[in-house]
């Protein structure tokens, strides 16, 4: 298959994927800032790991439009993104956000990351090109770990905030409960 000459198509997608990227990690960079404040060791790594992974992967991208004389276009979904972020922002001054809710919400943005580098990679293979498969690919292998580690570390997460609010026990049999069930569920 011959790579497809027309490479605004190519533009689009990297633009849409940087602006979601580019997104994400600020919202992170939010997280990242309430952890170190109020967080646990394992939320402190875990958003230090997604913050770093974004890092590297906006990274990637541009390094990739540069060497394809392509460039990451401000689009209408990126100003639309903008706006949402900014409403979150606002919401998220309003309220409390425990870990669990920051886990959960890099869970979900992760999984959308990843929806959209499997794109990526098919679109890449579709016209022929090699290039944006593997780069997509590589993103891609970064992403599902993460992505797994995440759901290891929530229960922890949610056991300890609840035990705190409830004033319960913690109980690590909860934990493993709940671990090796959506360890489970993942492996049908």
């Amino acid at each position: 298959m011959p790579v497809v000459k027309n490479s605004q198509d190519l533009d689009m997608h990297l633009t849409d994927l940087n602006a979601l990227i580019h997104h994400f990690e600020e919202v992170v960079e939010k997280q990242l800032d309430y952890s170190r404040r109020n967080g646990s060791v394992e939320g402190i790594e875990l958003t230090t790991k997604v913050h770093s992974l974004l890092s590297r992967h906006k990274e990637l991208i541009r390094r990739f439009a540069e060497s394809r004389s392509s460039s990451l276009k401000v689009s209408s979904k990126e100003t639309f993104s903008k706006f949402l972020g900014a409403v979150a922002g606002l919401y998220d001054k309003g309220r409390s956000y425990p870990e669990s809710r920051a886990m959960r919400d890099n869970y979900t943005a992760l999984s959308l990351l990843s929806a959209s580098l499997t794109l990526l990679k098919t679109y890449g293979l579709q016209i022929g090109d090699t290039a944006v498969s593997k780069m997509a690919y590589d993103m891609l292998s970064e992403v599902c770990p993460l992505i797994i580690e995440i759901s290891r570390t929530l229960p922890v997460i949610v056991c300890r905030e609840t035990a705190k609010e409830e004033e319960v026990a913690y109980d690590q049999a909860v934990v493993d409960r709940v671990t090796n069930a959506v360890a489970r569920c993942w492996s049908h």
